[in-house]
């Protein structure tokens, strides 16, 4: 036996420090690594293996047995069983008491509340079944020390069987009744070899259905100044196939209310109203206003099929909209803007006219010196770079025709100057 002992210390979100024993038996045929140890602290919890666990390979069977951590105040067991030979995987991982907390720690939205789950893995490796759970007790979405919304309670399962993905979940706690979500997505998952696979002809079956407030909804996007409030009620159904979905119901937010903290832009008075009809949404209403006199509008549609590159249609107006209102300054748009295409090809036209704006030049501050970038005569050229540009799955182009007029009662002032500009593009 060969007797191994680590430390990793360092910093990622705060200190970690983290020490394992184990021994390995790697000269024979079936190689065993016996892991005695694993404890310490990371992101501000404490780690701690409960039981030794044992990792095992041999003649094509992988096998990892009793792993049982406990982290903080969670306890993690779980278990692994490849077999080749036999095209068998088992597997099971139970978690108990898990704070959400923690996860805010490595990079989820704040939230409180406590995550109990078990998610069991059985039979071919070709063709496993996969069932699951998961519940969490008294969700909490944090915006800073105010709570959004909540207590809620959420319950999640899933089952993988016969090429159909089954994932059924409900949230109470939120507003005047449940959130659900009911879906049958067609699947197909390989483990020997690894491939997982959507089939196109298939059938998809799903509802949504929910009467909430949107600002612990919001909560999860973990937005950077922005905030986004009102009434939500959704009643949706999908439909079809992979390859051609067809959606059917409608969203609605009402008494709505945006706000950007950086531009100043605040929308009250927003009214959404989505409505699906086969293969697209209709946007029947979105309408917003701003805090003086200023309209928005939206109308169109946006299909959700696939094979035509969700095609979309929409038209945007408003009327002295107050698009900056800030320390930075104060301006209104008046636009009508066309856009439509796909998400391969669109073109946007329309005018956007600028009735008025203040601007204000910042005072203070240092000013940055320019890099400028040097070339040195006789010098190697610099290493090519990667070509990138095959990764973002295929060109898409949006033609441009917009006429924008800035007539008179445009100002920039500030650090002596008091101008007037004017003119259009």
């Amino acid at each position: 036996l060969y007797t191994i002992e680590a430390t990793a210390e360092g910093e990622m979100n705060g200190p970690f420090n983290v020490d394992a024993a184990a021994r390995a038996d790697v000269l024979g045929e079936a190689r065993t690594v016996y892991l005695d140890q694993l404890d310490g602290v990371f992101q501000a919890q404490s780690i701690e293996l409960m039981s030794p666990a044992v990792l095992q390979l041999e003649s094509g069977v992988l096998d990892i047995d009793q792993l049982d951590l406990r982290i903080g105040d969670a306890t993690i067991q779980g278990n692994l069983n490849l077999d080749q030979g036999q095209n068998r995987a088992r597997a099971g991982l139970v978690i108990e008491s898990l704070p959400m907390a923690m996860l805010a720690e490595l990079g989820a939205p704040p939230m409180r509340g406590e995550l109990t789950g078990q998610v069991t893995l059985d039979g071919p490796l070709t063709a496993p079944v996969i069932d699951g759970s998961i519940a969490v007790a008294d969700l909490v979405m944090m915006q800073g020390k105010e709570q959004l919304g909540g207590p809620a309670d959420v319950t999640i399962d899933i089952g993988l069987a016969d090429t159909q993905l089954v994932t059924n979940a409900r949230v109470d706690g939120l507003g005047d009744g449940p959130i659900t979500l009911d879906f049958r997505l067609p699947m197909q998952l390989s483990l020997q070899p690894f491939a997982l696979d959507l089939p196109e002809t298939l059938p998809l079956d799903g509802e949504v259905t929910a009467k909430s407030r949107l600002e612990p909804l919001v909560a999860l996007a973990a937005l950077d100044g922005q905030v986004i409030e009102g009434d939500l009620t959704v009643d949706l159904e999908l439909a079809g196939t992979v390859a051609r979905p067809l959606v059917s119901g409608r969203l609605d937010i009402a008494n709505g209310r945006f706000a950007d903290a950086l531009s100043g832009i605040i929308l009250r008075d927003v009214t959404v109203a989505l409505v699906g009809e086969g293969d697209r949404l209709v946007v029947e209403r979105f309408t917003a206003s701003d805090t003086a006199q200023g309209r928005l509008s939206l109308e169109g549609d946006i299909g959700i099929d696939p094979d035509q590159s969700f095609p979309y249609a929409l038209a945007l107006t408003t009327t002295d909209l107050r698009v900056l209102d800030s320390d930075l300054g104060r301006a209104t748009v008046t636009a009508d803007i066309k856009t439509e295409g796909t998400v391969e090809k669109g073109e946007t036209s329309g005018r956007i006219t600028v009735p008025r704006a203040d601007l204000r030049l910042p005072s203070g501050g240092a000013v940055q010196p320019v890099t400028l970038d040097v070339e040195v005569r006789g010098a190697p050229p610099p290493p090519a770079q990667p070509d990138r540009s095959g990764t973002t799955g295929g060109p898409s182009t949006m033609a441009l025709d917009i006429d924008i007029d800035m007539p008179a009662r445009n100002f920039v002032r500030g650090r002596g100057l008091d101008t007037e500009w004017g003119g259009s593009l």
